[in-house]
């Protein structure tokens, strides 16, 4: 397993890899942590990750009062050094890593990546009980 990640920047979203959010329910309502999420993202900073949250939310002072809350450690919300190091756009987050509930990894073989895109589920629609902190 590595154990540094030092100036690598991790970008991960809120809802539903972070806080368990699997439907829209209003501004400022979030679910509990998800399991082992504090753990992760203690392990990311001692490994000398920056760890970005980005989240589509607008309600940007309430997700830092929730990562406050529960104690979940990060640097910065819907921004990175980087963008501004490199004079790049704010309209996506400039991260060397991305984890989201939603994505799929291309690993530079479209034939498979389009299967996979067409036979997505969420992680939530497989076993939401057991992700969910108590």
């Amino acid at each position: 397993m590595p154990t540094d990640m030092k100036g690598k920047i991790v970008a991960i979203d809120f809802d539903s890899t972070i806080s368990h959010c699997p439907a829209w329910k209003g501004v400022g309502v979030f679910g509990k942590p998800i399991v082992n999420a504090k753990w992760a993202l203690e392990r990311l900073k001692d490994m000398g990750a920056l760890v970005v949250i980005y989240t589509t939310r607008r309600e940007i002072p309430l997700v830092a009062a929730y990562m406050k809350e529960n104690d979940l450690p990060y640097d910065y919300i819907n921004f990175s050094p980087r963008n501004v190091e490199q004079k790049l756009s704010d309209k996506k987050i400039a991260a060397d890593i991305y984890i989201d509930d939603r994505n799929i990894a291309f690993r530079g073989e479209w034939k498979d990546t389009f299967l996979e895109a067409v036979n997505f589920k969420r992680w939530e629609k497989k076993d939401q009980e057991k992700a969910i902190s108590k």
